[in-house]
């Protein structure tokens, strides 16, 4: 926890003197370049995969928007009684400003109790009619 995982000491050819140990070391050697080569083959993998369906989601200010709230959980801007028809997406509400890449401010109903300042994760761009 918080340590840094024991590192394996690169070997050099002929360090020692015991031709059996600097054969195993040497095997052992070569078997790990190769273990770090598909492990780092695998994580390109694994991020292109996970890169494939993700968007990049940028918006302007005074752009409309919809905003995406947690069920049973986020309800200061429902008005449904039935949580089993509740919408998914709420809005339209129109961004005030981009306060980082990924954060963006909405003009919110008074009553709700949100924070002003949205993740881009959250809001979704939509055909209003």
């Amino acid at each position: 926890y918080e340590q840094n995982p024991p590192s394996v000491l690169s070997y050099f050819l002929g360090v020692s003197k015991v031709q059996a140990v600097d054969q195993t070391l040497t095997v052992r050697e070569a078997i790990l370049h190769t273990l770090k080569e598909n492990l780092v083959m695998a994580q390109n993998h694994m991020k292109q995969q996970a890169d494939q369906g993700r968007s990049e989601r940028q918006f302007a200010e005074g752009d409309q928007v919809f905003l995406r709230l947690q069920p049973n959980k986020q309800t200061s801007l429902k008005d449904e009684h039935c949580e089993k028809l509740v919408p998914k997406f709420y809005g339209p509400y129109t961004i005030i400003t981009r306060v980082v890449p990924l954060t963006y401010q909405l003009a919110l109903p008074s009553h709700s109790k949100f924070h002003l300042c949205i993740s881009s994760l959250v809001l979704k761009e939509g055909d209003w009619n």
